[in-house]
């Protein structure tokens, strides 16, 4: 499946993300993860810049390659002993994920929370196959066809992931 990218690494200098830059460009250049499309590695390389203490941009990776990729980018950057945090978020037709980063100069926490499409809960009032609507003043989701409200909790467990990752430098 392909999907749309944002990546954003925020650094505390210019001169770091652009240090950050080329750790980055050399991974994707290194990698032994096999990519499903020719040339997609060098696309990613491509579309991100430097702006400011930024390195930002948008792209189309095939997700099981970004899955693997995003973490030994952000391995690659921590090794060099500069703070950073971040956020990256690729959304489908059907499924989406957000990830979260930061690395305080000796811990790398990398939190995702991905979203399958395909699990999202039928309403159990009226048995429609709609996505809910979260009601941010509730803290629910809520059948459109119904009204319905489902906790928080409910939709997440039944449709959401949750995964952190931690690594010591």
């Amino acid at each position: 499946m392909t999907c749309a990218n944002v990546l954003t690494i925020k650094m505390n200098n210019k001169a770091a993300a652009t240090a950050a830059m080329a750790t980055v460009k050399n991974v994707l250049a290194t990698t032994s993860i096999k990519e499903p499309r020719e040339g997609k590695f060098a696309e990613i390389a491509d579309c991100l810049k430097v702006k400011k203490n930024t390195i930002s941009g948008f792209t189309g990776v095939w997700v099981d390659t970004w899955e693997l990729l995003i973490p030994e980018i952000l391995k690659a950057l921590a090794a060099q002993g500069n703070k950073f945090s971040g956020d990256n978020h690729w959304s489908s037709d059907y499924d989406s994920e957000y990830w979260q980063f930061n690395f305080d100069g000796k811990e790398l926490v990398i939190t995702s929370n991905f979203h399958c499409g395909d699990d999202e809960p039928v309403c159990q009032e009226c048995d429609e196959e709609v996505t809910y609507e979260y009601d941010e003043d509730n803290d629910c989701y809520v059948c459109p066809e119904c009204g319905h409200e489902m906790s928080a909790e409910e939709y997440e467990a039944r449709c959401e992931t949750f995964k952190i990752q931690k690594f010591t430098f």
